[in-house]
């Protein structure tokens, strides 16, 4: 689900919210209203199953993607993913 008239994902303002953003910067930085992320993200609390389903399945395809990389680049990348977890 996105902001309505924009491609910005309620999903990526949750993660960007949970990473330490505030719902001021988040709106600023995205050219948002302040109402909209707001909204979002009680959406987004709203639905959290919604929001662990998009999780997953970015996981899977994050993994996916990891599988198709020649072997050096697959540990420098998982390796790179570790750290900023």
């Amino acid at each position: 689900m996105a902001i309505a008239g924009t491609s910005v994902r309620v999903y990526t303002l949750q993660c960007a919210y949970e990473m330490g953003e505030s719902a001021e910067y988040i709106a600023e930085n995205r050219g948002l209203p302040l109402p909209a992320v707001f909204e979002a993200l009680a959406f987004a609390y709203e639905h959290p199953g919604e929001m662990d389903e998009i999780r997953r399945r970015n996981d899977e395809a994050q993994q996916y993607s990891l599988s198709l990389l020649p072997v050096n680049l697959r540990r420098a990348s998982k390796k790179t993913i570790q750290a900023d977890e």
